[in-house]
């Protein structure tokens, strides 16, 4: 979610503002040697919503995307961004690759979320529980 962060991984992105998808949940099921937790990912849940940040991408870019998320599967949703409903793409843990329990992120790693999540404002309620997942995973 973090402009930083995308502006390294597709240069020229825009964020198009805070999205919600309905009946998903953020989860972290992906080992990741990288950061030494769990990777997030979104599970499907019914009555469940959580937030993210809309990005006007180019081909080249969901290009790029794929090769540094090759643990990932390209996946549509209808997001809702504002009052419009919105047909975009996320990434989803591949079913093979994902922990069946799931494990707590790296500091740093929710850290990167939390910041995505303040720049672009998403809800309080949202950032609240990015935060408290931050309390429980300090040692």
């Amino acid at each position: 979610m973090s402009t930083t962060v995308m502006a390294d991984r597709c240069p020229g992105a825009s964020a198009l503002g805070p999205a919600r998808l309905d009946d998903h949940r953020l989860s972290f099921r992906l080992p990741s040697q990288r950061w030494g937790g769990f990777a997030a990912d979104i599970v499907t849940d019914d009555g469940a919503a959580t937030w993210g940040v809309l990005w006007k991408l180019s081909d080249g870019h969901l290009e790029r995307l794929d090769q540094l998320e090759a643990r990932y599967d390209r996946y549509p949703v209808l997001l809702s961004s504002g009052d419009v409903a919105t047909t975009a793409l996320t990434y989803r843990v591949k079913a093979r690759l994902a922990s069946p329990t799931g494990g707590s992120p790296a500091p740093e790693y929710l850290q990167h979320l939390i910041d995505g999540a303040i720049e672009h404002g998403l809800p309080n309620d949202y950032l609240r529980r990015l935060e408290s997942r931050l309390t429980s995973t300090r040692y």
